[in-house]
């Protein structure tokens, strides 16, 4: 009898199992939606500090690693935005929009050649990928270089005219 219960009570938990994991995974993806509407709101300590309870959570989530990263980055930690960055490049690797990303955090630790190549890279496999291409005028731009920069904004407001931050350049 002791054992048939104890059976029984196995049983039950494997059955369970998966209602468990599915419950700590939709809390954290909640938790990852509330730290990017903190992020939007411009409240980036709120949103960091939810983004690291989701990784306390799922080490390997990479919504909130991106997040980190960009808001880092906004908030001109660059060397901790790319540790990051290079953390989501190792789970996502061929995804252009994190060299991007990688792109204009090396324009803000001034390494102009490395974000030039990471632009570069990102516009061969996608020739009309606008942020890429906003990316070479902020090359120019932080480099002071303003001719080159106002013709490489009129590019990308070629490529996509409704795009705000060419029309605001």
């Amino acid at each position: 009898m002791y054992k048939k219960g104890v059976c029984l009570a196995f049983l039950l938990f494997l059955l369970a199992l998966p209602l468990l994991g599915q419950s700590t995974s939709s809390s954290v993806v909640e938790l990852y939606y509330s730290g990017r509407k903190a992020q939007d709101l411009g409240d980036y300590y709120t949103a960091l500090e939810i983004y690291k309870s989701c990784l306390e959570i799922n080490r390997n989530y990479i919504g909130p690693i991106i997040g980190l990263a960009e808001i880092y980055m906004a908030l001109e930690e660059y060397e901790e935005a790319l540790k990051y960055l290079q953390r989501a490049k190792i789970l996502d690797s061929g995804n252009t929009e994190l060299w991007v990303l990688e792109g204009r955090i090396n324009i803000g630790l001034e390494n102009y050649s490395r974000a030039e190549q990471l632009f570069s890279s990102v516009v061969q496999r996608e020739p009309y990928n606008q942020q890429a291409q906003l990316g070479f005028a902020e090359i120019a731009l932080a480099q002071g270089k303003l001719e080159a920069a106002r013709i490489k904004y009129n590019d990308a407001l070629r490529m996509n005219p409704e795009n705000k931050k060419a029309l605001l350049s």
